[in-house]
């Protein structure tokens, strides 16, 4: 497997953004909700209002301009801890597979909880190594 580090997501979307969601938040306010057209970013809003995301859920859509997205619902913030975020990341990567999803992003601060120690590198090493097993 090869992991990419990116420091921001291009609007060419080589990678597939999956939005990972603490539930009861709002899709708008992700950091990759901004990099969509007006077109989509009303496609995807219009899902979360009719199927709102909730722990354990998982989606791939197809936007009306062909790109795709996955969103994933995990615990809501308050029950959010380090151990939940290893297994957050564990689902993308298994749904990512399932999918047959090449090449995927994701935002590391979506991953960050109140209870872990290190700093945003060491998260990300420890992603990296959650992402080899």
């Amino acid at each position: 497997m090869r992991i990419d580090v990116l420091k921001k997501l291009n609007t060419t979307f080589s990678h597939v953004p999956i939005f990972i969601l603490k539930e009861g938040e709002s899709l708008n306010r992700h950091a990759f909700f901004s990099l969509f057209s007006n077109t989509d970013k009303k496609y995807l809003l219009a899902f979360e209002k009719k199927s709102p995301l909730k722990n354990g859920h998982s989606h791939l859509i197809f936007t009306p301009e062909g790109r795709e997205v996955v969103l994933i619902g995990i615990a809501p913030k308050k029950d959010f801890n380090h151990r939940k975020a290893m297994l957050a990341l564990r689902r993308v990567i298994q749904y990512a597979r399932k999918e047959k999803i090449k090449k995927y992003a994701f935002n590391l601060n979506d991953f960050s909880a109140s209870d872990f120690k290190g700093d945003i590198k060491d998260l990300a090493e420890v992603m990296a190594m959650q992402c080899e097993i």
